[in-house]
């Protein structure tokens, strides 16, 4: 279909410019939130109301935060590891139903050293690709400089 035919029957399914109207995935999702709310008897999660100021004055909307599920089929028979260090179980368990939650793992690092410089003078202009511009090579440069005069005045400090 060529653009202008596209526009054509774009143009017959919108409303009128300025009348109200919501994409038709957003308005479905809408309905989905707000028919799910009633059948389980709970608020309508997801929804809430605000006032909009547009240039007609202040109006009521509806902003949506919603979540969409896992296509059907896509869980069926296979094994999901879901990998998260801060899980909260209530947050995955509507996306993965069979969920069962695994000891925790403490791993051994015996060769391990960590080292927090506070305060140091380090930024990502640190490390700078080579096609960027020489300003930002002279920046990167300067910032190394600096990082280095800084540990090694840390070091000279702790011995």
């Amino acid at each position: 279909m060529d653009a202008v035919t596209r526009a054509r029957k774009i143009a017959k399914v919108l409303p009128p410019r300025g009348a109200p109207w919501a994409p038709p995935g957003r308005a479905a999702a809408l309905w989905t939130i707000l028919a799910e709310a009633l059948d389980s008897g709970h608020d309508a999660a997801g929804v809430t109301v605000v006032n909009e100021v547009t240039e007609n004055g202040s109006v009521r909307a509806l902003k949506l935060r919603w979540r969409s599920r896992i296509r059907s089929g896509w869980l069926a028979g296979v094994p999901v590891m879901h990998l998260d260090a801060t899980m909260r179980p209530e947050l995955v368990a509507p996306y993965l139903p069979e969920l069962s939650i695994a000891e925790p793992l403490q791993a051994t690092t015996p060769h391990v050293r960590v080292r927090q410089v506070l305060g140091s003078p380090t930024s990502a202009k640190a490390l700078t690709p080579e096609d960027a511009p020489d300003r930002e090579h002279r920046t990167s440069r300067r910032h190394r400089r600096n990082l280095v005069t800084y540990l090694r005045a840390r070091a000279a400090r702790t011995g």
